[in-house]
């Protein structure tokens, strides 16, 4: 396989242009540019403002465009058979609908009766997502179709890098701010939260080592790896030194190996020598307090869980509902969260423990799928790796039980393609079984 990552045009981007580029633009979406109050705890700019309503044209019109290409065309959205897990996202998507109209704050609280709307309109965006993301994966030929995936997710992730560097020196004040809850200036800032941009940096690392060659090679990586540092993101930083670290142990070979091993040398004698600087670097300035809690997650879970036993069946419905069952239980004037900042609890407070079953099968079939693919090349390896990622992000934050995102848009893109593909090679082993023993049947 040729390393030709940027260059690289498929067929769906040469033939289906107009597909391609409405769900990389619907996938990357409108990064923030208001300066939104990060308590959570004031609704100065309302439900309806100047990002909201920008975000909303996006969805809008790209399901305009898309519906209106679909009837012209007169061709199925969804070409040939694609293995997707689709009864674990359908049975997803109707108990999230049913928690949502089910809402006990619906009934109790008669000025939540937009949540239903918002909980339904989120959803929608997921199913456009999916439509958009199926349509041009069934369009490009299987032999190609996992570098089209690959070029997907190295082109999202690398459009964040490039807006926030290209916004830096005209607007600082938007891609690189201080962040109210920590007193800290983080790359990244209003545009996209430090933390997803340092999920997607470390994501473009992989695709730099995996999908480029020679000096673009070491350049882009530094540039990824770069990003992930700025964004003082410490989770960030851990889960791609942690990917790195697997990376090197499993799949370097010769000379990167070397470099792995005298890094690593060099890193433990840092940590060593300058223990006391590196807690207080983690700390941001908030003490031990803030680490241990990791920043206050730690009592967003705890609140989370209280919630869940209540109605732990069916839980209280899909991103609102969940919200507003976090808002009963929370105990702290500082700020309100807006999620419970872990993927499991999000999926346990929104459609309670099947969804929660559902959400669990979803990220190990992912990264079983990867772990059995990784060996054939370095495009299912940057899988492996973007999934790896993702699933220690979805430990601090909701990934694929929140509205749809650019962190979403790339687990989409890795699951569909490791767990189609995984399905497709063991057809085809079950096929090859299946001649050679017509083979031997015939012979004898």
């Amino acid at each position: 396989m040729m390393p030709t990552g940027f260059t690289t045009t498929s067929y769906v981007q040469r033939a289906f242009p107009l597909r391609y580029w409405l769900f990389v633009a619907y996938a990357v979406g409108v990064p923030t540019f208001i300066n939104f109050d990060a308590t959570n705890r004031t609704h100065e700019f309302g439900l309806f403002n100047a990002w909201s309503i920008a975000t909303m044209f996006l969805t809008f019109s790209t399901a305009f465009l898309f519906l209106a290409i679909t009837l012209l065309s007169k061709v199925k959205i969804v070409v040939r058979k694609i293995y997707f897990s689709s009864w674990i996202w359908g049975s997803l998507l109707i108990l999230f609908l049913i928690a949502s109209i089910c809402e006990p704050h619906f009934r109790t609280q008669p000025n939540t009766g937009t949540d239903l709307y918002i909980s339904v309109y989120r959803l929608g965006e997921w199913v456009l997502a999916f439509l958009l993301l199926l349509s041009i994966y069934s369009r490009e030929p299987l032999e190609s179709s996992a570098n089209l995936m690959a070029s997907l997710l190295g082109r999202i992730c690398w459009a964040y890098i490039a807006i926030v560097w290209l916004v830096l020196p005209i607007a600082p004040h938007l891609a690189y701010s201080i962040d109210p809850t920590v007193s800290v200036a983080r790359l990244g800032g209003i545009l996209i939260h430090p933390d997803t941009l340092a999920t997607l940096a470390g994501i473009a690392c992989f695709h730099a080592l995996l999908r480029l060659s020679g000096v673009m090679r070491v350049s882009a990586f530094c540039i990824a790896f770069i990003t992930n540092v700025l964004t003082y993101s410490r989770s960030g930083a851990v889960v791609l030194l942690f990917a790195l670290a697997l990376y090197v142990i499993f799949f370097g070979r010769g000379l990167v190996r070397f470099i792995g091993g005298i890094v690593s040398v060099l890193m433990l004698g840092g940590i060593i020598l300058y223990a006391n600087r590196i807690v207080d670097y983690l700390a941001r300035g908030n003490g031990l307090k803030n680490i241990a809690s990791l920043s206050d997650r730690t009592y967003v879970w705890s609140d989370a869980v209280e919630g869940f036993k209540l109605r732990p069946l069916l839980g209280y419905g899909f991103m609102s509902g969940a919200k507003n069952a976090l808002k009963e239980h929370w105990k702290y004037s500082h700020w309100v969260p807006p999620h419970t900042h872990n993927e499991l609890l999000q999926a346990l407070l929104s459609g309670g423990i099947l969804a929660a079953i559902l959400v669990l099968c979803l990220f190990l079939n992912a990264l079983w799928c990867s772990v059995r693919l990784s060996r054939i090349g370095p495009t299912y390896r940057l899988f492996l790796f973007a999934l790896v990622q993702l699933t220690l992000f979805a430990i601090l934050a909701p990934l694929v039980t929140i509205q749809f995102g650019v962190t979403a848009a790339a687990f989409t893109i890795s699951f569909v393609a490791v767990v189609d593909h995984k399905k497709l090679q063991d057809r085809t082993a079950q096929a090859k079984l299946r001649n050679s023993f017509r083979e031997i049947v015939d012979i004898g």
